[in-house]
């Protein structure tokens, strides 16, 4: 960043409208709920195999430690 782009910041409903028309490139890990608990329960995957699961099946790239939360709030 340089000192002209501190002087004149864009314009807050230019930012606005470019958040809007940003398009979602993943889910929330929330959405795939159903799918962790059975690689979880019927599998007996741990964690780290349900991130590379999900990474590998196309559905994004979720944190160890994201999995892990949603694993205890489901089981």
């Amino acid at each position: 960043m340089n000192i002209s782009e501190l002087r004149n910041p864009p314009n807050l409903q230019t930012l606005l409208t470019k958040a809007k028309a940003q398009r979602v490139v993943q889910r929330p890990l929330s959405y795939y709920s159903p799918v962790i608990s059975v690689l979880h329960k019927d599998k007996c995957m741990p964690a780290i195999e349900i991130v590379q699961w999900l990474k590998d099946n196309d559905c994004g790239e979720y944190s160890r430690g994201s999995v892990y939360k949603l694993l205890r709030k489901i089981e």
